[in-house]
């Protein structure tokens, strides 16, 4: 009989403490508020925004000439300090790189009118 409850409360402390490992941390998943993903034989455009401030912007195209795929774009969050950070990248042969410019407003290939259409 001692054994019996020495097994019932291991199992009992088991799962008490499998119960605090998987509750939720208490931060929400970020919501998305918009996406929008276009795609067509020219190249590619995407974007976010969630809840908590974060951003994301990147569009990308095949160069005619070279036959390499260039990408241009932009990410912003916002710090533990409360400061709005926001980083401008490009990727091409070279590798991904941190400009210290915003992207061009259009990649060629995809058309301003697509863009704009994007913005809303």
């Amino acid at each position: 009989m001692r054994s019996y409850k020495w097994i019932l409360a291991t199992v009992a402390v088991a799962l008490t403490v499998n119960a605090i490992l998987a509750a939720p941390v208490g931060e929400e998943e970020p919501e998305i508020l918009y996406y929008d993903n276009v795609r067509d034989d020219q190249g590619y455009f995407y974007s976010y925004e969630t809840k908590d401030g974060q951003s994301r912007r990147e569009q990308g195209y095949i160069d005619p000439e070279s036959g390499i795929l260039r990408v241009t774009g932009s990410y912003k969050y916002i710090g533990t300090d409360g400061e709005t950070y926001e980083v401008y990248y490009e990727a091409d042969e070279n590798g991904y790189r941190i400009v210290g410019k915003p992207p061009p407003p259009s990649a060629p290939g995809i058309s301003n009118t697509v863009l704009l259409s994007l913005v809303g």
